[in-house]
């Protein structure tokens, strides 16, 4: 049975304002486009970059992680080196020009960061760039 109101002799039926719903619904359109696009901006996997006065900003990058124990990350995937390699030359065949940022944890093995720049340096057509977080 439907309700309703009655304001003096004229029934008048019950509304539902949009309005404010509209408004709640594109807050939170806009609060989880901003909240996705920080998210991504950072490497998933946790690292204890060195410290460097010089460091500069890279344009767009494809992100190489060595984490704490010598593994390698893709864009926040573990692969192995034979995997890395693969990847960086079917980018390199896509992308020319495109930068490699390797990322390292400042305990891990400076052969595991050696290793990591032959790969990227066999390949030709790639720039690479170390990421470090800037001294105080």
């Amino acid at each position: 049975m439907r309700r309703r109101f009655t304001i003096g002799a004229v029934n008048i039926p019950p509304r539902l304002e949009l309005t404010p719903l509209v408004d709640v619904v594109f807050n939170l359109l806009i609060f989880f486009a901003v909240t996705t696009t920080l998210i991504s901006l950072r490497s998933g996997i946790p690292l204890d970059l060195p410290r460097a006065i010089t460091g500069e900003k890279t344009p767009a990058r494809i992100l190489i992680s060595i984490d704490r124990a010598g593994q390698f990350f893709w864009e926040n995937s573990l692969v192995s080196r034979e995997q890395l390699q693969q990847k960086l030359q079917e980018t390199a065949k896509s992308r020319p020009g495109s930068w490699v940022l390797i990322s390292a944890d400042r305990a891990v093995a400076y052969e595991r960061v050696v290793d990591v720049l032959d790969v990227v340096r066999e390949i030709p057509g790639l720039e690479i760039a170390l990421a470090v977080k800037p001294k105080k």
